[in-house]
């Protein structure tokens, strides 16, 4: 039952309480603050230690590959997506599809070529009522010493109670606090997004309130990324884009290939030009160039034209096929606009509307 949950002692309570046992919640004065040393981090500037973390998507959003990513590379004391990391024993409680770990672990094993022997990350693959059963949860994680555990999801550890409710995000937010006093490690909860996703993750506001970093894991137009949506003593807003790669990790008993995926870097998607012409100057520079120099201003060939409007800026992507798509849809702008013509008979070669007038207006003049 929820009375029966212990609520930690804060920070304030532990520090207060070796100076004045007598007294625990007497006031803490100002200068004496800057005795109690502040959190340090697991990974810099995004997790600290002993917080409380909330990481949450749409349904195939890729939340839990992601959560897998940084628990495992919390384990390694491995970087993570370009920040420092502070190596510690990591748990995930895999309380939603705990059967399908296996493969993704699989995948991350061979992927990134290591002993998972060497690594202290643990899984507990059933669900638990946390609600209920924290107390027996705490003793069986107290002789892992974990630096952080994952609850995946939230939804499945919540028992009878309702999430959408005060009374039942509140009995699940003092379970977390109870298994973060009695290990002194960082909770990251794995929690699903509202029907409307702009609006953060579902279920009761004080979840936010007692949360202090969420990360919302999206996939959309915009790119698939993991956006900073809180941080309750830093800055909001930063994105970190992701991608999934697809492994085999083994066959089934039809002696069908079994996959699964991996979180490997992403690139932030080119975005769509509104003005579809924005870039033809930049196009049809690059193509008097290349006409001048291939055939003295009469024509170019589509693949030179291409790498010469690509050298120009025609788009500040990075992504060699995003730049592509760019000269693409451009030239296909211009030629609906009848700025250039495909040279009938000679495909990938192209003219200007200017120069086949000019031609003709020398053959009536002739």
């Amino acid at each position: 039952m929820t009375k029966d949950i212990a609520l930690p002692e804060s920070w304030f309570d532990d520090h207060q309480r070796e100076a004045t046992p007598q007294n625990p919640l007497a006031p803490v004065a100002w200068p004496d603050l800057k005795e109690i040393p502040a959190p340090d981090y697991l990974i810099k500037s995004l997790l600290d230690q002993g917080a409380m973390s909330v990481v949450y998507g749409a349904p195939n959003s890729g939340k839990t590959f992601v959560c897998l990513d940084l628990l495992i590379s919390i384990a390694r004391g491995a970087e993570w997506r370009g920040k420092r990391v502070k190596q510690g024993t990591a748990i995930y409680l895999a309380a939603e599809a705990g059967h399908g770990i296996l493969r993704r672990l699989t995948a991350y094993e061979a992927h990134h070529d290591i002993d998972p022997a060497s690594v202290p990350f643990s899984v507990i693959p059933r669900p638990v009522d946390l609600t209920g059963d924290v107390g027996q949860l705490i003793e069986a994680l107290r002789p892992h010493n974990p630096a952080i555990i994952a609850i995946d999801t939230l939804n499945r550890v919540i028992g009878d109670h309702d999430e959408n409710s005060p009374q039942g995000m509140s009995a699940f937010i003092r379970a977390v606090d109870a298994i973060r006093a009695a290990l002194g490690c960082h909770v990251l909860v794995v929690h699903h997004s509202g029907k409307d996703a702009s609006r953060g993750a579902r279920g009761h506001s004080s979840l936010l309130g007692a949360t202090d970093t969420e990360l919302a894991v999206l996939n959309d137009e915009d790119g698939r990324r993991i956006k900073v949506a809180k941080q309750r003593d830093g800055a909001t807003g930063e994105e970190i884009f992701f991608a999934l790669h697809a492994l085999d990790v083994g066959t089934d008993s039809d002696g069908d290939p079994i996959t699964s995926c991996v979180v490997v870097e992403g690139f932030k998607p080119e975005k769509q030009d509104h003005h579809p012409l924005s870039k033809v100057p930049v196009l049809m520079s690059s193509f008097h160039d290349v006409a001048e120099e291939m055939t003295c201003g009469l024509a170019a060939h589509r693949d030179k034209w291409m790498e010469a409007a690509i050298d120009a800026g025609i788009s500040a992507s990075a992504d060699p096929a995003n730049r592509k798509r760019t000269f693409r849809k451009n030239l296909a702008a211009a030629i609906d606009k009848g700025l250039v013509f495909e040279v009938e008979d000679f495909p990938g070669w192209y003219r200007t509307a200017g120069e086949i007038e000019a031609e003709r207006a020398e053959g009536r003049n002739g």
